[in-house]
């Protein structure tokens, strides 16, 4: 089980051993970055955490996984004073680094040698809590269930199915070609999903995942489409929900939709009638 003082001995272990090092860019076995090794840690000891592969992305999918995000401007960042043990302190466009609790916390900083490994002892290091500045911290709920649930998805576009996407590793299309159908497929719980064809109306209901199967096997019909509905049933004792959205034809992403929901300003679907779609994401969240 996933646990704040797992992730914490992790990351401190990594920190105080001299054959781990800074790399930009590394995700080891020995060299990582300020982003890669918290993430690394967070995997290793159990906890979800989406598609987070640097810095700028780490809030978006950490929050999906069941930590919260607390802004600056919301709590006092000059001190360590109003800090917990393992909150993820975090610059979205420059560092990241990991509160351990006593006035410490945990980082992998710059590379001062060009070698592998930590030859200053300062690459990778527990110190003194300091301001960097953060934006804001995540914080773990210990009440979020942490299962983790494994969509994978591909779509068809131009009449040609494109490979398949796992979770948030990427997203499913190719920009400036217009979606026509979709492949949906989890490994725990089930999904049922449908599309909308622009200037038609939605399609049956779908819970396949087989492009060989023109009945149940994918939604759509060759034919363009603007919005997508998924919905996810969870295993029973398990609290979790889709998580999706799309882009229009060479646009932005629309905001994230869950499940079907209609609450909080979603429209029970992602994407807009009537203007067509060229990416496509997923992934399961609390």
């Amino acid at each position: 089980m996933a646990t704040l003082q797992s992730f914490i001995n992790y990351m401190v272990n990594m920190c105080n051993d001299n054959s781990y090092g800074y790399k930009f860019g590394g995700w080891g076995p020995k060299d990582y970055d300020c982003a890669s090794s918290i993430i690394t840690s967070l995997k290793n000891t159990g906890f979800a955490v989406g598609g987070a592969t640097y810095t700028g992305n780490m809030s978006a999918n950490l929050t999906a996984h069941g930590w919260q995000r607390i802004n600056s401007g919301t709590i006092n960042l000059s001190s360590s004073a109003s800090l917990k043990a393992g909150d993820i302190l975090l610059n979205e466009a420059d560092h990241t680094a990991l509160y351990v609790g006593n006035n410490q916390l945990a980082e992998f900083s710059s590379d001062y040698d060009g070698k592998s490994g930590d030859s200053s002892g300062k690459e990778a290091w527990v110190h003194g809590y300091y301001n960097f500045p953060w934006n804001c911290i995540l914080r773990y709920n210990t009440t979020v269930d942490q299962t983790v649930i494994n969509f994978y998805y591909s779509v068809r576009a131009g009449g040609t199915v494109y490979p398949e996407v796992h979770n948030l590793a990427d997203f499913a299309g190719v920009q400036g070609k217009s979606i026509t159908d979709v492949a949906i497929r989890v490994d725990k719980g089930t999904v049922k999903y449908r599309v909308h064809v622009m200037g038609s109306g939605w399609l049956p209901y779908v819970t396949g995942c087989n492009w060989k199967d023109g009945n149940n096997g994918y939604a759509g019909d060759a034919k363009v489409i603007d919005a997508i509905e998924v919905n996810y049933t969870p295993p029973s004792g398990v609290k979790q929900r889709a998580q999706y959205r799309v882009s229009p034809v060479n646009g932005n992403y629309y905001p994230w939709q869950y499940n079907a929901e209609k609450t909080n300003g979603q429209d029970g679907y992602a994407g807009a009638i009537g203007h067509p779609m060229d990416r496509f994401q997923l992934q399961g969240c609390t």
